[in-house]
């Protein structure tokens, strides 16, 4: 992705979903909590995003009503031309 002109940002979006399987049949969703951190930082999980030029580094954490968490992670690049 390249830079929004003029700056040394991009503003980025991306898809992001998750399933709980410990939910049984006809019971109601259970509260999940969801983190996204940029570069180490947490941030709120609403999109766009504005990135820096360079690699950034997205994770995020989910950790259900039961306490067990799974992470993703994966680097967003912004081109600096």
């Amino acid at each position: 992705m390249g830079n929004d002109a003029g700056k040394n940002t991009s503003s980025v979006t991306w898809s992001f979903t998750f399933t709980d399987n410990s939910l049984t049949a006809n019971q109601p969703e259970a509260e999940v909590k969801v983190v996204l951190m940029i570069n180490g930082v947490n941030v709120s999980s609403l999109l766009p995003k504005l990135l820096g030029i360079g690699t950034n580094e997205i994770k995020y954490v989910v950790t259900d009503i039961d306490e067990n968490a799974a992470s993703c992670t994966f680097d967003y690049y912004v081109n600096g031309k």
